[in-house]
C-alpha cells in the first residue's frame, strides 16, 4: 500500500472507530452531506467529522452547532491539518479551543514481537470482565479528561469482542497495567488506546502492547498499520518502525464542552 493510500484509510478508519465508539456508549451516528456526526451520552464522545473536502469550514460549523444544540450542545469538531486548516481557523475564529493533539503516523511491515511478552502476563482481551479491565486501565493511565470520562462508557460487556478488533492487556502481580488494540478497516490496522498506568511506566510495556496490537492488524488482513501519536510517545512508536505521515488532528471543543449528560 503507497503512502498515499495508507493515509487515506487512516482517515476511514479513524472514522470507523469513531462510529464504534459512539454505537458502545448507546449513541446516535449520522452522516449527510459530506459531514460525519456522532452523538453519545458525553461531550467527549459527540463529534463532528467533515468527510468532504468541498463543504466549507464555516458551514460546516453551523451545521455542527445546529445538530449537537438540538441534544445538548457541548461538542468537538475534529479538524486534520494541514487539509482542514480552513476549518481549524473557523474553528478558533467561533470561540472553539483546540485540546488533544496527535500525530499521524504509518507502518507498513509487521513488527517483531517483544522479547518482554515472554516474561509477562500479556492476555487477549476475550472477556467481560477484561473488557472492564481495559477500561480500567486507559482511565487511570490518561491525563486527558475525554479519555477518562469516555472510558467507562466504551469499555463494558463485549463491546471490543469482535472479528475486526484485538485488544491486549498486561498484567503485573494480577493487576491490569498496560494495554492497547486494533481495529482493522478499509485494508488499515488503527492502533489505539495504548496506555500504561503510571506505577507500571518505564518498563518496556507500552512497546510491547503496541507491537501486540499492530502485528494482530496484520495478522487480520491489514496492509499496513497506523496510529495517532502524542508528543511524548512519538518516539517510542519510531522505534517500532512507524513513520509521519505528516499531517496532525486536532480536536476542537466547542465553548460547552465538557459536561455529561
Amino acid at each position: 500500500m503507497t503512502a498515499t493510500g495508507v493515509a487515506r484509510s487512516a482517515i476511514l478508519n479513524e472514522q470507523e472507530l469513531w462510529r464504534e465508539m459512539v454505537r458502545w456508549s448507546g449513541g446516535l451516528v449520522h452522516e449527510q452531506d459530506g459531514l460525519l456526526f456522532v452523538a453519545g451520552p458525553s461531550s467527549y464522545l459527540r463529534v463532528a467529522i467533515r468527510m468532504d473536502a468541498a463543504v466549507d469550514g464555516v458551514a460546516a460549523l453551523r451545521r455542527a452547532g445546529e445538530f449537537f444544540d438540538a441534544s445538548e450542545g457541548g461538542h468537538i469538531v475534529l479538524a486534520r491539518e494541514p487539509d482542514d486548516t480552513d476549518l481549524a481557523r473557523a474553528a478558533r475564529d467561533l470561540g472553539y479551543t483546540p485540546a488533544w493533539t496527535e500525530r499521524p503516523m504509518a507502518l507498513h511491515e509487521r513488527p517483531d514481537q517483544s522479547p518482554l511478552t515472554r516474561d509477562i502476563d500479556v492476555r487477549v482481551v476475550s472477556t467481560p470482565e477484561e473488557v472492564l479491565d481495559y477500561g480500567r486501565v486507559v482511565a487511570e493511565a490518561n491525563d486527558d479528561p475525554g479519555e477518562r470520562e469516555r472510558a467507562g462508557l466504551l469499555f463494558h460487556d463485549r463491546t471490543i469482542l469482535v472479528p475486526h478488533i484485538a485488544a491486549f492487556l498486561a498484567y503485573l502481580d494480577g493487576a491490569p497495567v498496560s494495554c492497547a488494540m486494533t481495529l482493522v478497516s478499509h485494508g488499515v490496522a488503527g492502533v489505539f488506546y495504548v496506555a500504561t498506568v503510571a506505577s507500571a511506566r518505564r518498563r518496556g510495556l507500552g512497546d510491547a502492547l503496541a507491537r501486540e496490537a499492530a502485528r494482530a492488524g496484520f495478522a487480520l488482513g491489514a496492509r499496513a498499520a497506523w496510529l495517532g501519536a502524542s508528543e511524548m510517545g512519538a518516539d517510542l512508536y519510531r522505534r517500532i518502525g512507524f513513520s509521519d505521515l505528516g499531517t496532525t488532528i486536532v480536536e476542537y471543543e466547542s465553548p460547552a464542552t465538557g459536561t455529561t449528560i
